[in-house]
């Protein structure tokens, strides 16, 4: 699976969030950064879950598409996909 550019970046956004949160000693300075980093891994579970999602669906709709004389392709791709 490819690396989004979108996750790469909010990655590294969560991390430095988190860093700030660490480096706060005032509890009132550190409540926005919470919500921030809150928001954040969030947003980063839900772009996750979608690439992963459309990264299994990928070989089901490469099987989908072959055409109906290829047999042999369609059962090799779908050993490859059991496993």
């Amino acid at each position: 699976m490819k690396a989004d550019p979108r996750i790469v970046e909010l990655r590294v956004n969560k991390s430095k969030l988190f860093r700030a949160i660490k480096a706060e000693s005032d509890g009132e300075k550190r409540k926005p950064i919470k919500e921030e980093l809150h928001r954040v891994s969030k947003k980063l579970k839900q772009r996750t879950r979608r690439a992963i999602e459309s990264f299994k669906k990928e070989p089901a709709a490469e099987i989908e598409s072959l055409e109906d004389d290829d047999c042999r392709r369609m059962w090799k791709e779908l050993k490859t996909l059991a496993g």
